[in-house]
């Protein structure tokens, strides 16, 4: 039962402490600062120091937006050279391709044709050797 209302005491007490404002003497001067500070008015320039700031603001963002042309100009003239630098490689590499494919061939059927070649002239060989025994055999 105790502990039930020390809870139910700081409870209320917590409640209590934040609804009631403070009303101490320095909370009080603290808000009148606030105040203050806000109803003080600013110091009005020149016009003409002001028409001279806003020409030079408006300087500076057409020199801005002409380099952001410039740029995007030259990011676009470099983009278009990429893609046709990227178009000639594809087509170079294709044609790379293509000329190893038929290295490849070429190899391949002069490595049949030196196999057929080196055949040939072992046929032809014996058969040079037969024929000149034939030769010999008639003469004789």
């Amino acid at each position: 039962m105790l502990k039930r209302f020390v809870i139910w005491l700081i409870m209320v007490i917590t409640v209590i402490g934040t609804v009631i404002p403070a009303t101490d003497a320095s909370a009080l001067q603290r808000r009148h600062k606030k105040t203050s500070r806000t109803s003080k008015t600013k110091q009005k320039k020149n016009p003409a120091e002001l028409a001279s700031q806003l020409h030079s603001v408006r300087a500076q963002i057409k020199q801005k937006r002409k380099q952001i042309r410039e740029t995007k100009r030259k990011e676009r003239k470099i983009s278009s050279e990429i893609v046709t630098v990227e178009t000639r490689l594809i087509k170079t590499e294709s044609a790379l391709a293509r000329n190893r494919r038929k290295l490849k061939e070429v190899r391949l059927r002069q490595e049949l044709l030196t196999k057929r070649i080196t055949a040939t002239e072992a046929r032809l060989k014996s058969r040079k050797s037969v024929l000149a025994s034939r030769i010999r055999q008639n003469y004789e």
